[in-house]
């Protein structure tokens, strides 16, 4: 294994706190490429309340710099100019020139082994870094959670937009990888679709994972007919699945059990949730929490009727890490190796939602086995112990490729 590497590290955030799967999925990246490694960051930030940040993730740095990007009224503006633009606005959001000069300085004053791309976003960085080894992480299809949104979208100025963006993410998904040695993908399904886009195959999967040993089941008594949701509500995708619980599924189970109680954790509730929740005494909005496990421990189901997105919800694994029964739909369990009615739920549509609910309320053995079930499957899968070595391997292999090649070329 190749040690002690000079890596740079390039995120669209500062991942802290690891309150939600992009922050999550990130930090534990670079917490774990930290062990061996020297880490040169650059992030960004969208307010200068984000800075305070820094302070956590320097321990693991050599050096971090971050640098602001639009908010408020320029985010809008951008959004606008972006019509123009042949790239997805992802793509442009995050190209700064103040950040391509600190980069070109830390490849000329610290000697760069090795260059990690956290997210399509940041892919354009590859013109600055030029001939480094180089991989590209992505944690999700961004062409395809547009268009699943486009699916639900009723504003029509917005599917507009979204249409647009969806043909130009297309493109730029099809053109990015061939520009670094490796694209690491979380599931076998983003890799059979990139594979077909692009007809490349220099993509190799490393799931996202758990903190198994924090996410884990404390023997705090679950109360009965109880449901738990978590996740913030300020992305979108998120919104939607709240939206969509609380006006096509969740009158179907009051029809069956009229005293289910429902606890929503997660910043940003929606309007819909903030109404739904004055008018009914069942229904309970936690909002942000430091410590989401007694909230989900102390539920009987743990509930992700998610209709948008696509990579894996780490939502979802934590939920499985603490023994929970999972209900989901296809488009939640994509990309984890669930087994539906084995380890996890999984819904076709908001009746089947709504009645696989009430099932595993009314079966509390059969639901307490898919829970047993659903841990067994982290523990095996999805530790991020195991996730770490596996990228550390796959680094080394390809700096011992690279320089493989420059020993042969040499040689010539």
């Amino acid at each position: 294994m190749v040690h002690n590497m000079n890596i740079l590290f390039i995120s669209t955030e500062i991942p802290y706190p690891p309150d939600h799967g992009h922050h999550i999925s990130t930090y534990n990246s670079l917490k774990g490429l930290a062990k061996n490694h020297n880490i040169f960051f650059v992030g960004f930030a969208t307010t200068k309340k984000e800075l305070k940040y820094k302070r956590a993730i320097k321990p693991l740095c050599v050096s971090a710099d971050i640098f602001m990007i639009a908010s408020g009224w320029r985010f809008w503006l951008s959004l606008f100019f972006n019509v123009f633009s042949p790239r997805p606005f992802i793509g442009q959001r995050y190209y700064k020139s103040a950040a391509r000069k600190t980069i070109r300085n830390l490849l000329r004053e610290d000697k760069i082994d090795f260059v990690h791309f956290d997210l399509l976003h940041v892919a354009p960085y590859y013109k600055v870094v030029r001939a480094l080894p180089k991989v590209l992480g992505n944690r999700n299809v961004e062409s395809l959670r547009f268009l699943r949104r486009l699916q639900t979208e009723r504003n029509i100025i917005k599917v507009v937009y979204f249409y647009l963006q969806y043909f130009k993410l297309r493109r730029f998904e099809k053109k990015m990888p061939a520009k670094f040695d490796c694209c690491v993908l979380v599931s076998d399904v983003d890799k059979r679709f990139h594979a077909r886009l692009t007809g490349n195959d220099n993509f190799v999967v490393i799931p996202n994972g758990v903190e198994i040993d924090y996410f884990t089941p404390n023997g705090i008594p679950h109360k009965s007919n109880t449901l738990v949701w978590v996740g913030s509500m300020k992305d979108p995708y998120n919104a939607d699945a709240v939206d969509y619980f609380l006006e096509n599924i969740l009158p179907r189970i009051k029809t069956e059990i009229p005293d289910v109680e429902v606890n929503f954790v997660g910043a940003s509730p929606t309007k819909l949730l903030k109404r739904k929740a004055s008018e009914n005494e069942h229904l309970k909005i936690s909002g942000f929490v430091d410590d989401v496990r007694p909230h989900m421990e102390q539920a009987t189901v743990f509930i992700a009727p998610i209709r948008c997105g696509s990579g894996t919800k780490i939502k979802i694994l934590n939920a499985l890490s603490m023994s929970m029964p999972v209900v989901t739909t296809p488009v939640g369990a994509e990309g984890i190796a669930v087994v539906d009615d084995e380890n996890i739920i999984i819904a076709k549509d908001d009746e089947d939602f709504a009645n696989k609910t009430i099932m595993l309320l009314r079966n509390p053995e059969f639901a307490k086995n898919i829970g047993k079930n659903g841990r067994q499957l982290v523990e095996e899968l999805y530790d991020w112990q195991a996730i770490h070595k596996q990228r550390h391997q796959l680094y080394a292999k390809i700096v011992h490729q690279r320089n493989a090649k420059l020993v042969k070329s040499s040689e010539n």
